[in-house]
């Protein structure tokens, strides 16, 4: 048995968990082993459990709520023309956020910079410090508290982005662009596609062209009535062991048992694969507990099945 910490998002971090190994004694200076950024990664029971928490990676939809939450639950509702106020938030920290917005060409340039910022609604509180530019090229009418214009399309950057969970913490270099597509009244999603990396002095990972849809009912932003589920692809580098493709075989699916509206199947297992070096995974996620089939060899068969909570794989 294999144990590793599943540290939310310092998955390249961790000693023995794609980080790199310490020095000799007295030496504080960590002995990083960095591969190649295009060097294909082997799939095993080594590397395997690095790219399952790269999936389960929270950090970019955690700033795409924060962002969107700052139009539909703070002094930014309403507000147009220039902008320069602060944002205190009840979980610490505080936002100043300066720029300028015109509703009337849905569009907007503004400029985030967060101070020990605290992100407390999931389980584990991420602590932003500094800068993001936010440039907006859609909007939409958002009905959760009154018809109000908030954005459903922009691209944010940062090279100076600091999260910290815990003792832990690492830079974000890179973008994130998100799109609510609104097409299809009856099924629409939130894609958020990152192209970042996160690195501290032990180690680095990289999303490249990484697209994750979160399948939602009814148009509006975050409000899932009947069903949600979501879908995985693009790249993930860790500097550990090199570059793993993503895709989805199903999407995973959760359906409200006392509706009949659900284009999501939930009874097909929601399944991720990861293709490495002659080499490949098979993820079935679940709400606690995930399972991995491994064909470490690259013969077709899956010969190795993992079962990994938040903490180990058994």
């Amino acid at each position: 048995m294999r144990t590793f910490l599943f540290s939310f998002f310092l998955f390249f971090l961790l000693p023995g968990c794609g980080g790199g190994s310490g020095g000799g004694a007295g030496d504080t200076t960590p002995d990083i082993t960095t591969v190649p950024f295009n060097q294909q990664a082997k799939v095993n029971f080594s590397s395997v459990g690095n790219y399952l928490v790269a999936i389960r990676l929270d950090i970019a939809r955690t700033l795409i709520i924060d962002v969107v939450d700052f139009f539909t639950y703070n002094t930014l509702t309403y507000q147009t023309g220039d902008v320069d106020i602060i944002i205190d938030n009840p979980c610490g920290g505080s936002v100043q956020i300066s720029g300028s917005l015109d509703e009337a060409l849905s569009s907007g340039l503004l400029t985030l910079d967060f101070s020990n910022y605290q992100d407390c609604s999931s389980h584990s509180t991420l602590t932003f410090t500094g800068s993001i530019d936010l440039s907006i090229y859609n909007t939409e009418t958002y009905t959760g508290s009154g018809n109000i214009t908030i954005p459903s399309g922009f691209l944010f950057s940062t090279s100076n982005l600091q999260i910290t969970l815990g003792s832990e913490s690492v830079i974000m270099d890179g973008t994130i662009e998100f799109y609510h597509d609104t097409s299809d009244p009856e099924f629409n999603w939130q894609n958020t596609t990152k192209n970042f990396t996160l690195s501290n002095s032990t180690g680095s990972g990289t999303f490249t062209n990484y697209i994750q849809k979160d399948y939602t009912h009814k148009g509006d932003l975050y409000f899932s009535k009947y069903y949600y589920g979501s879908s995985y692809s693009g790249r993930i580098y860790d500097s550990d062991f090199g570059y793993v493709d993503v895709t989805t075989v199903n999407a995973v699916a959760t359906c409200n048992s006392m509706s009949d509206i659900c284009p999501l199947d939930p009874t097909e297992d929601g399944r991720i694969k990861l293709s490495g070096d002659y080499s490949s995974a098979l993820i079935q996620l679940g709400s606690g507990l995930d399972t991995i089939s491994m064909d470490a060899n690259g013969d077709g068969y899956y010969e190795e099945v993992l079962d990994c909570d938040y903490y180990r794989c058994y």
